[in-house]
């Protein structure tokens, strides 16, 4: 089932990128499958598969010109199907890219995506679904581009942030990686102040910028992380990709946890709630009882207004 879905998934992404670039202008055949390699990483892409895209955008309603030798035989996007409108079942069909999109592509191909609805939302029957990209609907994706391109150049840089608790706070550090967990962007940046591993939301993310700064990044080591959990939660839920069991008890389960990000760590076990039965790391254990704390002070100040 996933296999059909890469497959579907890699047709609807190449369609979407030859859209993407002929919406800037006309570009010859080498042009256009060079850039299909480019963005998909699909190297055997073909001129015969690329006919046939270029068909099915033209089946579907877009009309693209192949030019003549003046202009070097370019394809041209000459008019998008403003007149397309998708039925119920046609759209449950782009539903089903979506919900795919989420699950296995990387952050900047599910925004590919989305953006690709959100400028024909138009032609969708009812896409009040089809638009919820859940966590992406908030991300500013100007601060994307600038966090991405400080993270290929390893560029430090100075983070804005906003939280709910504390307001704004700044992190200077320099930035590793962009995650999505749970339908979520995260960022993780080594914060030259704290000397350590952080993960902030993407969508709190205010600004970001460059800064001249020498940096003095100490590797952080990774280790597992134990905690026993509830026979009864094992025997109902799956236990992530990142966790092994290591002891089966009467009434209890050891797993280890081998999330090299210790943010997830610590949202894993949030999320076992009263499942979790004892944390063996004491650092994670302080991190919890911390936040666990603050949402109670929170709770109480709210109740006392």
């Amino acid at each position: 089932m996933k296999e059909n879905k890469e497959k579907f998934l890699l047709t609807g992404l190449r369609l979407l990128y030859i859209l993407k670039l002929l919406s800037k202008g006309s570009f010859s055949k080498a042009e256009v499958l060079n850039y299909i390699k480019q963005e998909t990483k699909i190297e055997n892409y073909s001129t015969e598969t690329l006919k046939l895209d270029i068909n099915s955008l033209i089946k579907s309603g877009f009309e693209i010109e192949r030019k003549g030798i003046r202009k070097n035989f370019k394809y041209e996007l000459t008019k998008k199907p403003d007149f397309l409108k998708f039925s119920e079942e046609e759209t449950e069909i782009f539903s089903f890219l979506k919900n795919a999109a989420l699950e296995i592509l990387d952050y900047k191909e599910i925004l590919l995506v989305k953006n690709f609805f959100y400028e024909n939302r138009n032609i969708f029957y009812e896409n009040g679904e089809l638009l919820d990209f859940e966590g992406f609907n908030f991300v500013n994706e100007k601060i994307i581009e600038k966090i991405d391109d400080l993270i290929q150049k390893k560029l430090p840089a100075k983070i804005i942030y906003s939280t709910s608790i504390e307001g704004r706070k700044e992190f200077v550090g320099r930035m590793e990686k962009i995650t999505v967990r749970n339908n979520k962007l995260y960022l993780s940046l080594y914060d030259d102040f704290i000397k350590n591993k952080i993960t902030l939301r993407m969508d709190k993310i205010k600004n970001v910028e460059e800064i001249s700064y020498k940096f003095n990044h100490q590797a952080v080591e990774n280790k597992a992380c134990r905690y026993l959990i509830t026979k009864a939660f094992f025997e109902n839920n799956p236990i992530l990709k990142t966790e092994k069991v290591i002891k089966i008890n009467e009434n209890n389960v050891e797993i280890e946890n081998f999330e090299e990000n210790e943010f997830f760590i610590v949202q894993r076990l949030l999320m076992l709630g009263v499942n979790c039965i004892k944390i063996y790391d004491n650092k994670i254990k302080e991190k919890i009882l911390n936040i666990l704390n603050d949402t109670l002070g929170v709770y109480e100040k709210c109740q006392n207004q």
